[in-house]
């Protein structure tokens, strides 16, 4: 069988599972073996790297692969380039408010202000479109109507520490970062590959 992200095993591009709710369709039949992320550049990586390096210190768990914004897990990789030339996208935004995302493993995450992030959202949508329409199926937990766009910082961190890694990842926003391009994490072999540059 091949080895993939499963809704009862999701990989660290593919930390948290939004708070709407199941959604319609569980997709138990489809396995999902890429995460396509929004990666922010090495300036903000380095900046970002201070909170992860101050939570890790406080004996948090933290995510050690590159900052990024998971966009959307796939079942194919096939007609997934074709389909990133002149996606719009932000180049730079805020992430304002630290958080503990509900129903989640665990993630402690810096998340942008919802009134600066019409145009991540709308590029999104986008991308969405996009690949359903070269027949790439996408995990819907990851959809436009339950997206929720963050950066996760810790991760699996167990509810005695939920409190205090959130108070010291405050302590690091709002902060701006940049993006430099839209990478994908393949489930099972950990390889992380950069595909389209911004």
């Amino acid at each position: 069988m091949t080895e993939g992200v499963t809704p009862d095993r999701r990989g660290p591009f593919c930390a948290s599972r939004p708070v709407l709710g199941d959604p319609p369709e569980w997709q138990s039949d489809i396995v999902f073996t890429h995460s396509l992320a929004l990666v922010l550049d090495v300036s903000s990586q380095l900046r970002l790297d201070a909170a992860r390096q101050e939570l890790r210190r406080a004996g948090t768990p933290v995510l050690d692969h590159p900052f990024h914004i998971t966009l959307c897990c796939v079942d194919t990789m096939d007609g997934v380039a074709g389909v990133l030339p002149g996606l719009e996208l932000p180049r730079r935004l805020v992430l304002g408010r630290a958080e503990l995302l509900p129903s989640s493993s665990g993630v402690i995450a810096l998340r942008p202000c919802e009134d600066a992030v019409g145009e991540l959202r709308a590029g999104h949508r986008e991308l969405d479109e996009r690949l359903a329409g070269a027949g790439v199926t996408t995990f819907n937990y990851y959809g436009p109507s339950r997206w929720q766009p963050h950066v996760t910082v810790g991760f699996q961190v167990p509810k005695a520490l939920q409190a205090g890694a959130r108070g010291i990842l405050a302590g690091h926003a709002p902060v701006e970062v940049a993006f430099s391009g839209i990478s994908v994490w393949t489930v099972g072999t950990d390889e992380l590959e950069m595909l389209a540059e911004l």
